[in-house]
């Protein structure tokens, strides 16, 4: 299991194994949002655009199967709906990409020093775990302790 971008779908859209999709883990309080939805490209047509056809056009070639396919050949991710029109596998249930709706304001649930030191934690856990020094249940023991521990300092902050 792991928590991914959507353009992950691309890698295991040939895959030969079964896999599926499901919603990011959320905060109890708030079941129904998601704490990494955000809108990062979006276009509009200004109100008193001389060209409002031609802006539509753009909109629609933007947002087109065949400019996502073109982009999927390049190496660039585009929309998530036209992706996922191109995948090789559509039948997976995507449902989990329109389930929950952003958070109503951006309030970091982890201080973003915590992240960075917590990643940087995994990582070298995860090195001690395959160089055969640490078994994995006692790095996750360890992760959750140190974790905790980080995680209730960096809030106090």
């Amino acid at each position: 299991m792991t928590v991914e971008y959507s353009y992950e779908l691309g890698y295991l859209s040939g895959a030969s194994f079964e896999w599926g999709v499901v919603t990011e883990p959320v905060n109890p309080a708030a079941p129904n949002q998601s704490t990494s939805i955000a809108p990062n490209e979006l276009f509009g047509i200004y109100a008193g655009s001389k060209n409002i056809d031609g802006a539509w056009q753009l909109l629609e070639y933007i947002n087109s199967e065949k400019l996502s396919k073109m982009n999927g050949r390049a190496g660039i991710h585009g929309s998530l709906p036209t992706y996922i029109d191109s995948m090789q596998k559509k039948d997976s249930n995507m449902e989990a990409f329109y389930k929950l709706s952003p958070q109503d304001a951006y309030t970091p649930s982890v201080p973003y020093e915590f992240s960075t030191e917590f990643y940087e934690q995994v990582q070298q856990s995860m090195t001690r775990v395959i160089e055969g020094e640490l078994e994995l249940d006692h790095m996750l023991v360890e992760l959750n302790t140190i974790g905790q521990f980080k995680l209730d300092q960096a809030l106090k902050k």
